[in-house]
């Protein structure tokens, strides 16, 4: 029965349904303990610590994180202490700590390379992928992606098709090649629809309608980055919707709506703030350019009106203005 439950909460998880996935992993947790299941309540407290992430309480799911690599290490389940490790390094990373992030890699990478299988490998290298992403170092993030869709294509992993696929996606429009970039962000959807995973199309959405925008399709990059806003709104992931805010902030400011694009930058750094997730450094160029020129359309007294209109909103409040709805705050 314990298992049954546990696996569908994993289930729920990856659907998108986290009310669900937290009531059977707490109902999980308590069996497990009743009955010694030691194992079982690391791997409850694991996906727990995920639900946590996903929903941009860092510091929550680190702790279950580190409790169940605790639990894993004195079992002595390797293969599960390497999932978690590769975990951590993920909070690591969304958190701004990527040489504690790749540290971690490293680490799980180790682990990996002793183990008879080797399923947990790509997983290190996808996130290394994304770490040097984030620091602009693209050759290398192109080496871990392009290694890890020959090794999913060969085997038919989807799911690691589809993460590959999106980070070459995002490297092609980084460095500009929007085309590609589309072609590439594109099928990575289609791919993570067959397996039916919500969590992560937010993100791959994100990445699309930054590409899109580039190529100048500004209504089709609204589109999307609003799918991406309403979608991680469903899921309580505030990450992505300061993303979300950002991108339709930086759609603002090349359209000329200076006040609308002044309070959606205020709205998303006060949620980075809260949430604890800075802007990646590569991105960092082009946001200050966006800030830099919004700044120069409204003047300076203006803008900084504007910019703490957006950090005074609440969550909901910020969600709304930047669909459209009407909050009453001020417009262009």
């Amino acid at each position: 029965m314990n298992n049954a439950i546990g696996s569908l909460g994993n289930f729920a998880y990856l659907r998108g349904d986290f009310a669900l996935a937290s009531a059977c992993l707490e109902e999980s947790l308590e069996l497990s303990r009743s009955t010694g299941s030691y194992e079982r309540y690391a791997g409850a407290l694991l996906v727990l610590g995920r639900l946590a992430a996903e929903q941009s309480d860092f510091r929550r799911a680190a702790i279950l994180a580190e409790q169940a690599l605790a639990h894993f290490q004195a079992l002595g389940s390797r293969s599960r202490a390497d999932q978690t490790l590769t975990f951590l390094s993920y909070i690591a990373w969304a958190c701004g700590n990527y040489d504690e992030a790749e540290a971690q890699l490293q680490r799980s990478l180790a682990l990996a390379s002793e183990l008879p299988f080797k399923e947990l490998l790509p997983w290190a290298r996808n996130w290394l992928g994304w770490i040097a992403c984030a620091r602009g170092e693209y050759d290398q993030a192109l080496a871990w992606f392009a290694a890890n869709l020959a090794l999913a294509r060969t085997d038919d992993i989807t799911i690691l098709i589809a993460w590959s696929l999106n980070g070459l996606g995002y490297l092609a429009g980084a460095q500009g090649e929007p085309d590609r970039a589309q072609a590439l962000l594109t099928e990575s959807l289609t791919r993570l629809d067959e397996v039916g995973w919500i969590i992560n199309r937010a993100f791959m959405l994100t990445n699309l309608a930054r590409a899109v925008q580039a190529q100048g399709d500004l209504a089709r990059a609204a589109a999307l980055w609003r799918e991406s806003l309403v979608l991680s709104r469903g899921l309580g992931d505030r990450w992505k919707i300061a993303i979300a805010c950002e991108g339709l902030a930086s759609l603002a400011a090349s359209q000329r709506q200076p006040v609308r694009a002044a309070q959606l930058y205020g709205a998303a750094e006060a949620l980075r703030e809260a949430i604890g997730t800075p802007i990646w450094p590569s991105l960092r160029a082009d946001y200050n350019r966006s800030v830099a020129a919004t700044r120069a359309q409204l003047g300076a007294v203006a803008f900084d009106s504007a910019w703490a209109a957006g950090q005074a909103m609440t969550l909901e409040q910020a969600i709304s203005y930047a669909l459209g709805e009407d909050v009453g705050l001020i417009r262009t």
